[in-house]
């Protein structure tokens, strides 16, 4: 089974997100059918516009699968989206097995939208989208592909 590892930047966001991890771990444990996503939460309440922003989910996440090493993984759009006016600029985020740095989001926005902390528009997802347990953890371990994210490899 699929393990992440997931490290909370904002101190006051670690108590929801422990609740969280107990709730999907507990369901992946007792739960046949179990979801295959974990949600990210906003970190802050924000007024966006219409445009295209990019949200710092404050989060930073590894996944490894147990006895094999580590794992890329996705962010898919939640699909309660469809009620609000964002929409996630690239479709899906893969995020590579050696990426460190915060997790973030692009969405295109089509109309003012309140967007309060808590609220959750995006979910991680192992590749093969079978359940997997979550550990927070205060530290992730160093990779070459470090911090550097959203095309920091380029276009050609």
């Amino acid at each position: 089974m699929k393990v992440l590892k997931l490290c909370v930047a904002l101190p006051h966001l670690k108590e929801l997100y422990d609740g969280l991890i107990d709730k999907h771990n507990r369901e992946v444990e007792n739960n046949l059918y179990a979801n295959a996503g974990f949600d990210l939460v906003f970190p802050e309440t924000l007024c966006l516009i219409s445009g295209t922003h990019k949200v710092d989910l404050q989060v930073r996440c590894a996944m490894y699968e147990e006895g094999k090493g580590p794992s890329a993984f996705y962010l898919y759009p939640r699909s309660s989206i469809y009620k609000t006016p964002l929409r996630l600029s690239n479709s899906v985020g893969i995020i590579d097995s050696g990426y460190r740095g915060n997790l973030g989001a692009v969405f295109d926005v089509s109309g003012p939208y309140e967007c309060v902390e808590g609220q959750r528009f995006v979910q991680i997802c192992s590749p093969s989208l079978e359940p997997f347990k979550i550990i927070r953890v205060d530290h992730l371990d160093e990779t070459a592909r470090g911090t550097e994210g959203f095309g920091s490899t380029g276009l050609f």
